[in-house]
């Protein structure tokens, strides 16, 4: 049986593969494109270093990866429940990016994350409390919670 990760590199390498541009130099197609093949990579670094560099390129408007905003979006969400604080920390910077760049995807997706993430850890409306009935938040749930806070300040 596969593992994850090696289902998810291979994922996003059938898509690094076939994802077709036009009208872009060679550079930008460069960057993008190692930025991308690195978030393949089983190596925590240079899957966080790849995610970093994606954001990066969106901040610049780069057209392949503003051209890429679905796909990045799956991907940072996924990277988002990651265990090691780096990947779901660049994940953060990564949604926080794509919200600059496409707000009316990026912001109903992340307050359904949200929605869902309150009802697993068991916040109702008005609680406070800093830990659930099972402990404390894991680490994914905590930066969901922080990346909402801080994008509610972005605007569209």
């Amino acid at each position: 049986m596969p593992s994850m990760v090696y289902l998810f590199s291979f994922s996003l390498r059938v898509f690094f593969i076939s994802f077709p541009l036009e009208n872009a130099n060679t550079e930008e197609k460069d960057k993008f494109d190692e930025a991308f093949s690195q978030v393949c990579d089983p190596l925590i670094p240079v899957r966080g270093h790849g995610l970093l560099q994606l954001a990066s390129l969106l901040r610049q408007r780069n057209p392949k990866a503003v051209q890429a905003t679905d796909t990045l979006l799956k991907i940072f969400l996924e990277q988002l429940s990651h265990d090691d604080s780096y990947i779901y920390l660049a994940s953060i910077q990564g949604l926080v990016s794509l919200a600059d760049v496409r707000a009316d995807t990026v912001m109903p997706q992340l307050a359904r994350e949200f929605v869902a993430c309150r009802k697993d850890a068991g916040i109702t409306a008005g609680s406070t409390k800093e830990s659930n009935d099972k402990g404390y938040y894991k680490p994914g749930d905590i930066a969901k919670l922080c990346l909402i806070s801080r994008l509610s300040h972005v605007r569209a």
